[in-house]
């Protein structure tokens, strides 16, 4: 049974609940000794991300928003809203990467939207190649 983010972050949560620092820092070493046996060491961000959400009460997915630009309140907003998701319960964080060209890339959870111009530029050239 593989072990999902949110399961890895719960644990995680209910390991160092009311723990002495030294207790914390030995479940973080178990935990990132449990990734490394089961080889999933690149799962350690969005788990830190999802400690954070689930710490903070917040019932909706981590979305990443990236973009070109700075979007506008409106335009994020829109963006949100046109993908179904609720930026009242959900931690949004936004980043402007200019590498992207244009276009815009969203992470809910663990599934991405990438409809950036470098994605499609990308994916022209593995198609040529």
């Amino acid at each position: 049974m593989k072990t999902s983010v949110q399961q890895y972050a719960a644990a995680y949560i209910a390991a160092t609940e009311n723990a002495s620092r030294e207790q914390a820092r030995a479940a973080a070493e178990t935990l990132i000794g449990i990734l490394r046996r089961n080889q999933q060491t690149r799962l350690l961000p969005a788990i830190a991300v999802e400690v954070e959400r689930q710490s903070t009460g917040q019932t909706g997915p981590a979305v990443s928003v990236t973009t070109a630009r700075e979007l506008t309140t409106i335009e994020q907003a829109t963006l949100l809203k046109s993908m179904g998701i609720d930026s009242e319960i959900s931690r949004v964080q936004t980043h402007v990467d200019p590498a992207v060209g244009s276009g815009v890339r969203v992470q809910v959870g663990d599934q991405v939207v990438d409809a950036t111009l470098a994605a499609k530029l990308q994916s022209l050239r593995t198609a040529l190649l």
